[in-house]
Formats: C-alpha cells, sequence, structure tokens
C-alpha cells in the first residue's frame, strides 16, 4: 500500500521541478531581437571588407614591384663581429647642415652639399655658403626638384668642384665663385633616356666622369619606391670633359649608387643599393667591358663608396639588414604580392620602420672582402651612412638625412 506521506512528498518534488522549468518561459521573438544587432555589425563588416578587397583588385599599382630573394644575411662575427666604435662618433657642425650626402677635400677646407640645394664650406667650426645648385623654396616633396639636391661631389687640382645634382644633371661649379655651369642637362637623351636620378660620380687622372643614374623611373623624392620596386633600370654614363661625349658604359643595375675608381683606374666600382652587393666593372684589360660581382649579400644597402687609406675601399651603409634579428625588409622584398599592395595603399617611407635601428659602416678590400666593420647597436650615436671621407686623422661620415656629419679619430678604430 502506497505511503500517503511518500505520495505528498513526491508530489511537492515533481512540483518543484516543474516551477523551476517554467519559471521563465522563452521568448524567440527577444533572443532574435538580441542576436540582430550582431548579425547586422558582421554583414556591415563584411560588406565593407568585400568593398575595401575589391577596391584594392581595381587601384592599378603605380609601380611594378618585383620579387628578389637574399640570400641569409651575414652572420655577424668575424670582420663583422660586433663592436661599439661608431657610437663614439663626434655630432660635428650639428645643426648647421641638412642631410650632407656626400664630402670632398680642398685646400684643407671640407666641402658637401645639402638636402636644401647648397653647397657648403666648412673651415674648422664655421660653415659658410659657396653656392645653389637650385632655387628656393626648399624643403618639401614639391619644392624638391626646383631647389636641387647635390648628391655626389668630386673636386679636381684647379678647384673646379663636380656635382652629380639629382635634378640639375651632372655640374661644375666654381669653388671660389659658387657660379656652375652644367655638363649633362637633365634633358639630354643618352641611350635614348633622359636622366632620371643622378647621384654619384667618379673621376679619372684623364678627366673623364663615371656617372651613376640610379633609376629610369623614379626621382630622387622617391627613392623609398626605387628600393622597393627593385626594378634593373640604374645605369653609369662616361662624360670626357675634353671632348664634351657623353655615353652609356653600364644598365641593368638595380638602383646603381655610389662609384669609385680602383687605385690603377683599370676598373669602376658600383653600389647596386636594392640587391645590397657591389659591382665591378673592367675599362681596360682584355676584359674591358664586363661586369662583375665584386661583393654580395653586404649587411645592409651599400651607398656611397670611397678609397681607404689603407687600401680598398670604404662603402657607407644607408640601412642595415640582419644586425637586430627579424629580416623584414628581406622578407617584405622576397613577396612582389605584398609590395603591390604596399604601393598601392601605403607611403613608401615607412619602409625605414622595417630597417634595423643599427648604424654600421665597412671596409672591404680589392678582392671585396670585409676586412672591418665599426658599428653603433642602437643607432645612439650614428645611424645611416651615406659616405666615409678621410681628412686631416678623422672619417667625415656624411648622411642623407642628418643634421650633422659624423667625425671619428681614425686612431679610435682600433679601439676596441
Amino acid at each position: 500500500m502506497e505511503n500517503p506521506r511518500q505520495r505528498k512528498k513526491g508530489r511537492k518534488a515533481g512540483g518543484s521541478k516543474e516551477r523551476g522549468r517554467s519559471t521563465k518561459p522563452v521568448d524567440n521573438n527577444h533572443q532574435a531581437q538580441t542576436r540582430s544587432p550582431c548579425t547586422l555589425c558582421l554583414v556591415v563588416f563584411g560588406a565593407i571588407l568585400g568593398v575595401l578587397t575589391a577596391v584594392l583588385l581595381i587601384l592599378p599599382c603605380p609601380a611594378d614591384p618585383q620579387e628578389y630573394s637574399f640570400s641569409d644575411p651575414r652572420k655577424l662575427e668575424g670582420p663583422l663581429a660586433p663592436n661599439t666604435i661608431l657610437s663614439r662618433t663626434e655630432h660635428f657642425v650639428e645643426g648647421k647642415v641638412i642631410g650632407p650626402e656626400s664630402l670632398v677635400t680642398y685646400k684643407g677646407d671640407l666641402y658637401t652639399g645639402t638636402a636644401d640645394g647648397k653647397v657648403l664650406r666648412i673651415r674648422g667650426e664655421e660653415v659658410t655658403l659657396v653656392g645653389r645648385t637650385g632655387a628656393p623654396p626648399c624643403g618639401t616633396y614639391e619644392t624638391e626638384p626646383t631647389c636641387g639636391r647635390p648628391l655626389g661631389m668630386r673636386v679636381d687640382s684647379l678647384g673646379n668642384l663636380y656635382i652629380a645634382d639629382a635634378y640639375m644633371g651632372l655640374l661644375k661649379m666654381n669653388i671660389s665663385t659658387g657660379e656652375h655651369e652644367t655638363l649633362i642637362p637633365m634633358d639630354l637623351e643618352v641611350a635614348g633616356h633622359k636622366m632620371m636620378f643622378p647621384n654619384d660620380l667618379a673621376i679619372d687622372r684623364d678627366g673623364v666622369i663615371y656617372l651613376s643614374d640610379s633609376s629610369l623611373t623614379w626621382q630622387r623624392r622617391d627613392v623609398f619606391s626605387l628600393v622597393m620596386e627593385m626594378k634593373p633600370d640604374g645605369r653609369v654614363l662616361r662624360y670626357d670633359t675634353k671632348t664634351k661625349q657623353v655615353r652609356q658604359i653600364m644598365d641593368g643595375i638595380t638602383f646603381a649608387n655610389g662609384v669609385e675608381l680602383s687605385p690603377d683606374q683599370s676598373y669602376l666600382v658600383v653600389a647596386e643599393t636594392s640587391t645590397a652587393r657591389l659591382l665591378k666593372h673592367h675599362l681596360r684589360g682584355e676584359h674591358a667591358g664586363r661586369t662583375d660581382v665584386l661583393t654580395d649579400n653586404l649587411p645592409g644597402l651599400p651607398d656611397n663608396i670611397r678609397r681607404s687609406s689603407r687600401g680598398g675601399y670604404w662603402v657607407g651603409l644607408a640601412a642595415t639588414r640582419g644586425t637586430n634579428g627579424l629580416n623584414m625588409l628581406d622578407a617584405v622584398q622576397a613577396r612582389a604580392w605584398l609590395k603591390r599592395l604596399m604601393f598601392k595603399v601605403l607611403p613608401m617611407n615607412l619602409v625605414l620602420l622595417a630597417a634595423p635601428r643599427y648604424g654600421l659602416i665597412v671596409e672591404i678590400d680589392e678582392a671585396g672582402a670585409i676586412v672591418a666593420s665599426y658599428h653603433d647597436p642602437g643607432a645612439k650615436s650614428i645611424a645611416g651612412g651615406s659616405e666615409i671621407h678621410e681628412h686631416d686623422g678623422h672619417l667625415y661620415i656624411g648622411s642623407y638625412f642628418a643634421r650633422f656629419i659624423g667625425k671619428l679619430s681614425i686612431e679610435e678604430l682600433d679601439r676596441l
């Protein structure tokens, strides 16, 4: 027989469960209303993403970026072992120069060209104006072509200053008066092309000038686009100061930059900046006209090249690679699709963010081997060096952007 108490208790328990299940009825309409704003957000986001993707696909790319796969960067060991020698660099004439790219010495004075179109004389700590390659105003993307931008410079024994100006062409300036004449104008066609980006020069004992024209596509103000496109359309021209004849002797260079003659003037060393290597172009002998690779896989992007008094050459590095772990610049260069996207939506000067903050200059011998390197880890004193010029027991280090000239005693080079 069923116990009444148990039956009553069971009813209470069952009733409790039923009440628990039916405490709050499900409101399907309310749940739908709760979900709908989130769903709408996803739909809108998806639509925007689709439109942006379509726009990116439709937008024309202002460049034709090429893939380029670098070898793994050299290990920082042996002659590339890190040190802090470059961090001892003095900021010479700080605040008196803007982007002193190249340097020459004449009768004990230093001369340089700057980003505001000026050619300056430096005597001690005093900086005076010699002349201008263009005319102000200066300082903006729009005004740079008319302001002028003196880059590579050389001087002869008579005090004639030869200047590769990025917008005015090859110039010859009287170092005393500042008056100048144009030797190769920008509108002169050589081998079917006008110059787009005159950059550096070397002059031999017979008065023949070798001039790099960095690109047939990009001007200096678009230099970061030039670096990223990796298009081999740079070249080297030969100008005879006696006959006034000019011709092209090298082409197919991916950002032709610094040039220097060998001590016996039998070959020309040319910096191929974007590929981080130096080329050797034979001028005389059985290999005349042939171009070889002098050194490859440099620890940075080479700029100007100048002879070292210890034999060999100084190479300025505009940016380094493989010096601070992750090598972003090399990774980007190997992906044409990524560079195409960057060209469409980003300012190309952002490529600087991919370069390590690290100061480095290297010295190579005539065979192209790196024999010494001088470092400033973290670029506390100096970052990119455009040129290394020896003068009065010091290295003077140029820069395309700094507001000083680096100055380092040659005696410091052996003090680790």
